[in-house]
């Protein structure tokens, strides 16, 4: 996920990539551990929230920044950001 936003608004988060090598910690460990229907890499946790489809994550960060002009300003739009 592109985290510049996360960065500009100076939104505090803790970021967890997965190098090729190290992939199998995620499929034999972090995967189950993540309190969420359908666990899957790229991800947000904000407390119990669990977040795991791309265009929703971006959905999220611009509602946690505030950035709400980077919505969705009618169906056409949302036809776009998918």
């Amino acid at each position: 996920m592109d985290t510049g936003l996360l960065y500009y608004h100076k939104i505090d988060f803790e970021e967890k990539l997965y190098s090729p090598s190290a992939i199998k910690e995620w499929f034999e460990k972090d995967k189950f551990t993540l309190e969420s229907d359908f666990p899957n890499l790229p991800y947000i946790q904000d407390g119990d929230l669990v977040i795991t489809e791309s265009p929703v994550l971006l959905q999220f960060a611009a509602l946690k920044t505030g950035s709400k002009d980077l919505l969705r300003k009618n169906e056409f739009d949302a036809v776009k950001i998918w």
